[in-house]
């Protein structure tokens, strides 16, 4: 059962941890006590799929603290994270209100590339095999381009660019290059 949601002023947690390290998030009352019997539990989901689940140890402070070790977190992918709280008492589990938590990349790992990193090489690929010949033909995303239709390949380009600048923000990292690429012209 889900409580109703909690005053942030009883948590002490980071906006923001990078993967790889490791970080403390600590709940001081909320309603649920270790003196009371209470049992708690962390819960770190990123799109409803649980990534880690941390025990709270009860301090003689009557709080709960959550370590997140830096071998529990080095494998975490980086973006935006749910994380709540469950207290257990009498077999009767109570769930807080999730809250968020950005989780950045861990700079000793690599990042695979997102499907928009995927598509922009290859449509960059497909443009640059029909500029090099004049009867060239290269199918992408199941259609025929030539020459005639290069500027559509270019406009698809460039959307991607945008889609894969909005995948590097959302993951932290700045951005690759501008969202056009500006052709130079020669005239005769």
């Amino acid at each position: 059962m889900f409580a109703a949601p909690i005053d942030s002023s009883v948590i002490s947690a980071p906006q923001s941890f990078t993967a790889g390290d490791g970080t403390t998030i600590t709940i001081f009352d909320g309603g649920f006590l270790p003196s009371d019997g209470y049992t708690a539990k962390l819960i770190l989901s990123m799109n409803g799929k649980v990534k880690l689940s941390v025990d709270g140890s009860d301090g003689a402070d009557n709080k709960f603290t959550f370590t997140l070790t830096s071998e529990a977190t080095a494998d975490l992918e980086p973006g935006e994270y749910t994380y709540t709280f469950t207290f257990l008492k009498n077999s009767v589990r109570t769930s807080l209100e999730p809250l968020i938590l950005y989780v950045n990349p861990n700079p000793e790992t690599s990042l695979s590339d997102t499907v928009h990193q995927q598509q922009l090489a290859a449509v960059e690929q497909a443009i640059l095999k029909v500029s090099a010949g004049d009867n060239v033909s290269v199918t992408f995303n199941g259609q025929s381009y030539t020459k005639r239709n290069l500027k559509d390949l270019m406009d698809f380009r460039d959307r991607l660019q945008v889609l894969v600048n909005a995948d590097l923000r959302r993951l932290g990292l700045s951005r690759r290059g501008g969202a056009k690429t500006i052709a130079t012209r020669f005239s005769r």
